[in-house]
């Protein structure tokens, strides 16, 4: 899938390159400062927020909001929130972030994710806010899924062996954030970026 969403003319929302500064800035700061102990971890809003954070440097325009609520969305497994989202011009992307912990045995964590960025509770949802505060529905929409790995094999896990069971276009990918010998073998950002369809 090409990532450079357009946003509109000569402006495209290039996710590549905004995921690629998420993670070697990111990396850097880790490599400065760690918010943990050893044996400890990074949760995900850290992931989100280092993307939004780039987003914002790329796009200081942007609407950027985190927690958005689908009140008609819940599941025993799953809360009824979409971490964060993003408009940008014409286009919005829906935002879910797992730590590594969720994800070391398998990817049903993301599963749920992707469930749930495709639904049609969040379509709704976010028609009605869009109808409430007078403001169109943009053109394009995508859904985008993070994760932290601490670990080669469980990367290498979501590149090779990942499925996902909600029939979306999505391609697995990864960006190195750094290397902490003392910690780890390496750690890796995890993303997948898909196209949903806001229309009835």
């Amino acid at each position: 899938m090409n990532l450079d969403v357009k946003v509109k003319l000569n402006e495209p929302l290039k996710l590549e390159s905004i995921i690629k500064r998420t993670a070697q800035n990111y990396g850097r700061m880790l490599g400065t400062f760690r918010p943990f102990a050893k044996g400890g971890e990074l949760n995900e809003r850290n992931l989100t927020t280092q993307f939004l954070i780039e987003i914002k440097n790329s796009h200081p325009n942007a609407i950027i909001c985190q927690e958005f609520h689908i009140p008609e969305y819940s599941t025993n497994k799953d809360s009824a929130f979409v971490d964060a989202v993003v408009i940008t011009n014409d286009t919005v992307l829906f935002i879910e972030a797992k730590r590594n912990a969720a994800i070391m045995s398998n990817f049903d964590a993301i599963n749920l994710d992707i469930k749930k960025l495709n639904s049609a509770a969040l379509k709704k949802q976010f028609k009605a806010v869009c109808d409430v505060r007078e403001v169109g529905l943009p053109q394009s929409a995508y859904g985008v899924v993070l994760a932290d790995a601490w670990k080669k094999s469980l990367t290498d896990k979501w590149l090779t062996e990942y499925v996902n069971d909600s029939e979306v276009a999505l391609k697995p990918n990864f960006q190195k954030i750094a290397s902490f010998p003392d910690y780890s073998e390496d750690y890796d950002l995890l993303y997948g970026v898909f196209k949903l369809d806001l229309s009835d």
